[in-house]
């Protein structure tokens, strides 16, 4: 991405795409799924082998339909909720 730097990141990544480089996000493909923990869930999340563990798999998309951002992410069950908004 021309001019991204690491205070971009540090800040808001979809400011600078909008703001400085003129893009239009057009929206969001996600998917959420409650399943087991794996190996790693159990590690790094701290969480039982019986805990449901969230699991969030999500693409951002440009305007011209040009992927700007992919995540993969496990969240405790017990640790917030999450909601989910496209103004797309």
């Amino acid at each position: 991405m021309p001019g991204l730097t690491k205070s971009h990141l540090e800040g808001s990544v979809f400011r600078y795409v909008q703001e400085t480089l003129g893009l239009k996000l057009m929206g969001s493909y996600r998917v959420v799924r409650a399943m087991k923990p794996g190996e790693l869930d159990k590690q790094h999340l701290h969480c039982e082998p019986t805990d449901p563990v969230l699991e969030v798999e999500q693409v951002i998309y440009l305007e011209d339909g040009t992927p700007l951002e992919y995540a993969h992410c496990h969240y405790r069950y017990d640790h917030g909720g999450i909601i989910l908004v496209n103004n797309g």
